[in-house]
């Protein structure tokens, strides 16, 4: 499973792209601040940061120059309300990965996602397990404690 951080400090925002993120299968942690997010790129293993340039304490351009400058290659979705073209340019230049401004959509972001995973060579999770529940994300198959059960597709969609 692969693990997202999200340096995100409006609470809304965070919950949003935490919950989203959650129920497509990836594990995720939530900071509010970017010396809390450079700490946590470091001390953590994650394939993904999520990060917002807008973070107290430390600016995420901060952030993305201190986890660069240590030699950290974990792609970086920098997501902002800043929309200018020199934020972009400089968010990209400074070791983004890729730069997305609020508001946004959040399966574009999810493909995001999904695109620069798929880059590392990190897979999406193909199943996705709870109890002794099974749900193949490929096939659509469900199966309890070892037996294929048969859903709807609104079914699998709400199990998922």
């Amino acid at each position: 499973m692969s693990r997202i951080l999200i340096a995100e400090d409006e609470p809304g925002i965070a919950s949003f792209i935490e919950k989203g993120l959650q129920a497509a299968g990836f594990s995720t942690l939530t900071v509010e601040d970017g010396r809390t997010a450079a700490y946590a790129a470091r001390d953590r293993d994650f394939d993904l940061m999520i990060l917002d340039l807008g973070l107290p304490g430390m600016d995420g351009r901060e952030v993305l120059a201190e986890i660069r400058g240590r030699g950290e290659r974990m792609p970086v979705i920098i997501l902002t309300a800043r929309s200018g073209v020199e934020e972009t340019v400089a968010g990209l230049e400074g070791g983004a990965d890729d730069y997305m401004t609020k508001p946004f959509s959040f399966e574009e972001l999810l493909a995001r996602v999904k695109v620069r995973l798929r880059e590392r060579g990190t897979s999406e999770p193909l199943q996705l397990e709870a109890g002794g529940v099974v749900l193949d994300l490929r096939t659509r198959r469900v199966q309890v404690d070892g037996r294929e059960v048969e859903l709807s597709a609104r079914e699998f969609s709400l199990a998922e």
